[in-house]
């Protein structure tokens, strides 16, 4: 069956059709899209043969998008509409995939996948029990911004004169720097030796590769979830709505180093 697939990299504004997948360099992205690719358009098959209209036209879209913690330019292209049409007959809603399957005439297939940096980073937050409210999908920060945080962080947190004062501090931070970002902050190497936006940039990395398996796994799950059970207005907004479905122990990072 054929796929249409389409690639959308918001770091440099760039769109790009899915043939251009294997030109990619390497990188956590490329493997999220290729590992899902091979997870799920089997299911997609299977549910194309048993659709009413498995004689009739298919259609069928996959959206990826990379959303970096650090948008350094401004974007070229006007953002996706990260939700696929909503009127089908099926849909599932989340901040990582959201699909919708219209069986109204032909099958009609549209599931757009998101590798967001700090979507990882807000649900390693919550997993530590951070009282976020709610966020939907967040967006990416300014390198401007960022380094606003970095610099709040080291005046405040690491050149703190006394253990007591940094305590202290802790709390009035908290208002000031998103809790996402805080929890990348407090998990970089707590040094000034070198340029703590470097040890964040490395933090961010490391916390990256090792949740990236099981954030897969997770984007999998939900895909499959929405094609075997087709309900309509099926809806998590954050990782904690998963508790009850999945076992989200080895998502968790307690520690990258």
């Amino acid at each position: 069956m054929p796929y249409s697939i389409k690639i959308l990299n918001e770091s440099d504004g760039i769109q790009l059709p899915g043939e251009a997948l294997n030109t990619l360099p390497d990188s956590l992205f490329k493997n999220f899209i290729t590992s899902i690719l091979a997870h799920i358009t089997n299911n997609i098959d299977q549910l194309a043969r048993k659709s009413p209209s498995g004689a009739g036209k298919t259609e069928v879209t996959f959206f990826f998008i990379y959303r970096p913690l650090i948008q350094v330019k401004p974007l070229r292209l006007p953002p996706w509409p990260e939700s696929p049409q909503a009127h089908g007959s099926c849909s599932l809603m989340s901040p990582w995939v959201q699909l919708t399957i219209d069986r109204s005439s032909n099958l009609t297939v549209q599931a757009v996948f998101i590798w967001n940096e700090r979507q990882v980073l807000l649900d390693q937050a919550l997993l530590a029990g951070a009282d976020i409210p709610d966020l939907g999908s967040p967006k990416s920060i300014t390198s401007h911004l960022f380094e606003e945080y970095v610099q709040d962080y080291v005046d405040t947190i690491l050149l703190a004169s006394s253990p007591e004062e940094r305590a202290l501090a802790q709390e009035s931070i908290a208002k000031r720097i998103p809790a996402d970002i805080l929890w990348l902050f407090r998990h970089a190497w707590q040094s000034t030796f070198a340029p703590f936006s470097m040890e964040v940039h490395h933090a961010l990395g490391l916390t990256l590769k090792r949740a990236s398996p099981s954030h897969i796994a997770l984007v999998e799950m939900l895909a499959n979830r929405g094609i075997a059970q087709c309900r309509t207005g099926e809806r998590y907004r954050t990782i904690l709505d998963l508790r009850d479905i999945v076992d989200l122990s080895d998502y968790r990072i307690d520690n990258i180093h």
